[in-house]
């Protein structure tokens, strides 16, 4: 597969060596669950043309915002994400996708001998007509029907993360039912590859009992917490905890994710937070994720309600200064 070969360029090159310790590289291949919505330095994303399928090269971001570099065959997709991969390299260990220069990634082009993006205008064509649900994607979460009759059951963990007690305790319910086969998705989830459709409610259930989620529209998925006290020393406040009680209590935005850290170093931050909640030694900051502003500074204890009526003020269309500004 293109994701097998790019493996065995990358420790050929010794890649892993030269590049940033969190460097990412997305393959998409164009199936029912799009990684769009991953941040990503290299992107390859299959897509249909004229001439039948190939692969449209990025770097940088999201799907909606990475970087266009070229649209491949399938005999010049690796080599031209090798030479992206050896151009990020020579800008040093701390260096990512959005940080090539044009004349670079021209360079890069010119060696596999592919004509860069936006050159010819059929290329601009091609772009126009990818799909606006495959761009946005879905979670990973549900029932997924696969050749050969196969499913896929997706399952999601509690603000990405779980016990090795809980993913034990799952594995091995479902291998009793037959499952022989989990794979890891992106938005810190997990695929059970079934033949059939006969396991399918049982997966979930044991999926429910074990603590993870199976509901695509519960809560838990619109906030993203860090480990949070007192798995992270550097953390102030109980991040999971907090992000649970908001999931179960609080009003939700309507769109954009809530962000929970346990210190101001932010970890986990997602890019489309519309909230962020973060830890400091007297409790916590209730910060818009789109101004910056501060909204409220409150005891750990008190964080869920505060949130609360932060939401209630914007859906009532309040001020949205500083709460304890206007308490003061």
């Amino acid at each position: 597969s293109t994701t097998d070969q790019i493996i065995d360029r990358i420790e050929e090159e010794d890649f892993s060596r030269l590049l940033a310790p969190k460097f990412s590289i997305v393959v998409d291949g164009g199936g029912q669950l799009s990684m769009g919505g991953v941040l990503a330095d290299v992107r390859l994303t299959a897509t249909e043309t004229e001439v039948g399928a190939q692969w449209k090269v990025s770097v940088g971001g999201t799907m909606a915002n990475a970087r266009p570099v070229a649209i491949t065959p399938n005999n010049c997709t690796i080599q031209l994400a090798v030479e992206l991969l050896r151009a990020i390299a020579e800008l040093g260990r701390s260096a990512r996708g959005k940080d090539l220069s044009a004349e670079r990634i021209s360079q890069a082009c010119r060696t596999v001998g592919v004509e860069e993006f936006g050159s010819t205008e059929r290329q601009w064509a091609i772009v126009s007509r990818q799909s606006p649900d495959h761009q946005a994607g879905k979670l990973p979460v549900g029932f997924f029907r696969l050749r050969q009759n196969h499913v896929a059951v997706g399952t999601a963990l509690p603000f990405g993360q779980a016990t090795t007690k809980q993913i034990g305790r799952f594995a091995q319910t479902i291998q009793r039912m037959g499952v022989r086969e989990i794979r890891l998705a992106f938005g810190h989830a997990l695929l059970a590859i079934c033949a059939d459709d006969f396991t399918v409610s049982d997966i979930v259930k044991a999926a429910g009992e074990t603590g993870f989620i199976t509901d695509p529209n519960d809560p838990r998925l619109r906030i993203v917490a860090c480990a949070g006290a007192p798995a992270c020393t550097s953390a102030t406040i109980h991040a999971k905890e907090i992000a649970a009680e908001i999931a179960g209590s609080a009003t939700l935005p309507e769109s954009g994710l809530v962000h929970v850290s346990g210190c101001e170093k932010g970890c986990s931050k997602p890019p489309s937070a519309a909230f962020s909640i973060i830890g400091t030694s007297e409790g916590a900051r209730i910060v818009d994720g789109n101004t910056g502003v501060e909204l409220d500074r409150v005891a750990e204890r008190e964080v869920a309600a505060a949130f609360q009526r932060v939401m209630s003020r914007r859906d009532m269309g309040r001020e949205t200064g500083s709460a304890s500004a206007m308490r003061h």
